[in-house]
């Protein structure tokens, strides 16, 4: 309804709150595990008395707007600083979109300027695997593959049902 590729809600939901609402050590909350400065900058309550990120479909409308305000944007933005050329709806462009929601665009801003000789497509991906930098650690260099493996086991499910 906001105008974002679902696949970046089903991304997140098979990674961040499968099957039940979980807060993170970092205080994201919710099923789309937002922090409480990004919820509120995107129109939801977030108080003692009320905690709007819990609320799936308002939840759902922040983390898209977040993804088509800021984390597509500064992904385009970071790749085209590089010279690196992309179509939105490949896999590794939406996969460093992820990599900017979890880690946040300056982070993946720093891993990427820590890549000596960025690749293009998968192949950058693969080495934000392997590069540290800033608050860009294990966390954010596994986030991809956790993704990645989430749709290789909810694919796996899926075809097991339909059999």
């Amino acid at each position: 309804k906001n105008g974002v590729n679902g696949w970046y809600a089903k991304a997140i939901l098979l990674i961040e709150s499968p099957n039940q609402l979980q807060k993170s050590t970092a205080g994201a909350y919710g099923p789309f595990q937002l922090m409480k400065g990004v919820a509120r900058n995107y129109g939801l309550k977030v108080n003692k008395k009320r905690d709007d990120r819990a609320n799936f479909n308002r939840s759902a409308y922040a983390a898209s707007q977040l993804i088509k305000t800021v984390c597509i944007p500064y992904t385009k933005s970071m790749l085209d600083a590089k010279g690196i050329v992309y179509n939105e709806e490949d896999l590794w462009f939406r996969l460093l979109v992820m990599h900017v929601y979890n880690a946040g665009a300056g982070n993946v801003s720093m891993a990427l300027n820590a890549i000596p000789q960025p690749a293009v497509g998968m192949g950058l991906i693969k080495q934000l695997w392997t590069t540290s930098a800033g608050r860009f650690q294990t966390s954010s260099q596994n986030y991809s593959q956790l993704i990645l493996a989430a749709f290789l086991e909810y694919d796996e499910r899926v075809d097991k049902k339909g059999k």
